[in-house]
């Protein structure tokens, strides 16, 4: 089955307005679900817009069976990726409709270093505006701060 996302945001401005949360923080737990989610616990370490200590996300995603060959693989969304205890994240989070989580990942946004590559962070891979914003994560968050300031 192909599954269809909502199209990400032409800019960083338009992302965070549409966010009613954008926090740092650190991936402590994930749990895997039999429908392939997965959810993640997120310890906050800075709210840049709205304030929690900590969330639950629940992401499409996580182990299931290969049809091909039955063996176990991993699999996740095409507007965001599958978080693994360790990883650092920027999220850009929405009310969610879903009763398992009260928040849901904004598609195609956020910023991402994960833990077995700790060297950069990375754009969610569709990310329209990620190409017109700093490399240094520090100004990024700077960058982000400022857009919710501006609202």
């Amino acid at each position: 089955m192909l599954a269809s996302y909502t199209p990400g945001s032409e800019s960083l401005d338009e992302a965070v307005a549409a966010a009613d949360l954008v926090v740092v923080g650190v991936v402590k737990t994930t749990t895997y679900h039999d429908d392939w989610t997965t959810t993640v616990d997120i310890a906050v370490t800075q709210s840049l817009k709205g304030h929690v200590d900590e969330l639950a996300v629940r992401l499409a995603g996580g182990p299931q069976l290969s049809p091909a060959d039955g063996r176990t693989i991993m699999v996740s969304a095409e507007n965001a990726p599958l978080l693994y205890v360790g990883d650092e994240v920027l999220l850009l989070l929405q009310r969610s409709d879903d009763k398992s989580a009260e928040f849901s990942v904004q598609s195609y946004s956020g910023w991402y270093k994960h833990a077995a590559d700790s060297q950069r962070w990375r754009a969610a891979e569709g990310n329209r505006f990620a190409k017109n914003l700093p490399e240094s994560f520090s100004v990024l968050v700077a960058s982000v701060a400022e857009s919710v300031e501006a609202q």
